[in-house]
């Protein structure tokens, strides 16, 4: 055992400062974009939902989001493109070209 006393203070002479990392904001919020439009699905009430795939995370961290919020949040996003429907048509920044009758 020591005691405290007995410890030396010690500076050395070249101090480092590490980067901020990119991935987050001045507030340490994480900052992820949409990497890839995974899946789409219709709620209850007949909103369009999509899977997202995030940037910097991996396949399982992925969620459901309504497309007009995802249009909302991510308006420059480069997803907006990605999201065909099978025999629905195509999404295209957030609005859809062609939509065939529901089942």
């Amino acid at each position: 055992m020591f005691h405290i006393s007995q410890l030396k203070f010690v500076v050395g002479s070249i101090q480092k400062v590490n980067p901020f990392p990119s991935t987050l904001s001045v507030n340490y919020e994480l900052i992820v974009e949409p990497e890839e439009l995974l899946d789409k699905r219709y709620d209850e009430l007949g909103h369009l939902d999509v899977l997202i795939k995030w940037t910097i995370l991996p396949t399982h961290e992925t969620i459901w989001m309504r497309m007009k919020d995802r249009k909302h949040q991510f308006p420059n996003s480069s997803t907006a493109d990605k999201l065909v429907l099978p025999n629905r048509g195509l999404i295209s920044h957030g609005k859809y070209i062609h939509e065939g009758k529901r089942r």
